[in-house]
């Protein structure tokens, strides 16, 4: 996360270390995603992998891919499309529950930890 900040501004930063560490929790579980659209719906993910990187334009990226299956679309969006996260605890706290990514472009991402 480190080499990725450095691009974004300090509001981008603050976004998107609080996405890292919540992606964190859900990275080699199975997880639920879906889209505000039917382009990707109830697409279960087994061993849940992302990636913060730059492109050669030296814009911050972030794709959710699965490491068990080629099949599963790898889902790539830029830092800079995301308008607002919102990141849902259990009860006790304990663990992430579901992430909802909104982008500006009105296209909402939703990870969901299947337990």
């Amino acid at each position: 996360m480190e080499e990725t900040s450095q691009g974004l501004s300090k509001e981008q930063s603050e976004i998107m270390a609080r996405l890292d560490k919540a992606l964190q929790e859900f990275k080699g579980k199975q997880v639920l995603i879906n889209t505000s659209n039917d382009i990707i719906t109830n697409q279960l993910y087994r061993n849940l992998d992302y990636k913060l990187f730059q492109n050669c334009e030296k814009e911050t990226l972030l794709d959710f891919q699965d490491e068990d299956s080629e099949e599963n679309p790898i889902i790539c969006i830029k830092s800079d499309d995301i308008h607002h996260i919102t990141i849902n605890h259990s009860a006790d706290e304990h663990y992430v529950e579901a992430i909802k990514i909104e982008l500006k472009k009105e296209f909402n991402i939703r990870l969901e930890l299947q337990r």
